[in-house]
């Protein structure tokens, strides 16, 4: 496990091994970059089906 600890001079420092560090931080950052998109990706897909429907009401309107 790492333990972030913070200097004196307010700046955030790893004690451990630097590169689990990183690595974590990457995954950590991807997660929250994945978060995003899937948000953005189920707004997508909630848009397209809203409009598939309207379609579909406006072809059934005039038959």
């Amino acid at each position: 496990m790492i333990i972030i600890t913070q200097d004196l001079d307010g700046v955030l420092r790893p004690v451990g091994n630097f590169l689990q560090f990183a690595i974590i931080s990457i995954i950590i950052s991807w997660k929250i970059i994945l978060e995003i998109y899937e948000d953005i990706a189920d707004r997508t897909v909630a848009r397209i089906t809203n409009f598939v429907i309207f379609l579909l009401h406006q072809i059934s309107k005039t038959i």
